[in-house]
């Protein structure tokens, strides 16, 4: 699984991301700006679901949530997020231990599923 230091770290800047984003919008564009989506995917898909596997799932859609182009960013293919998502809630099965993580993965993916029908509508 994860490693303990480096999974309370990745807790802990996820959880601060997340908080950020929430309370300041302006945030949300910047991070967005700065790469924030990519790096949090590059870190999401490299983790096993643990604790900090979470907390970044959860800074990623909040940061979605909050800023139009983040979200355009997480339904871009390339990217294979919603590919990744599918792939983690096979893998998390219906163990009690990943549920927070599988409700926000399902929750993802239907506003990928959406925000895709919005970036194609829009080209």
């Amino acid at each position: 699984m994860c490693a303990h230091t480096s999974d309370r770290i990745k807790t802990k800047a996820a959880f601060m991301l997340s908080a950020l984003c929430s309370s300041e919008p302006r945030a949300s564009a910047e991070l967005h700006r700065m790469g924030m989506v990519s790096m949090l995917v590059a870190i999401y898909k490299e983790t096993e679901p643990c604790p900090s596997s979470e907390y970044v799932l959860s800074a990623l859609l909040t940061l979605a949530k909050t800023n139009s182009e983040a979200l355009k960013e997480c339904c871009n293919s390339d990217l294979g997020l919603k590919e990744v998502l599918q792939a983690r809630l096979k893998a998390m099965g219906n163990e009690e231990r990943f549920m927070e993580e599988s409700d926000l993965c399902v929750e993802f993916v239907g506003i990928l599923e959406r925000g895709q029908v919005d970036c194609s509508a829009e080209r």
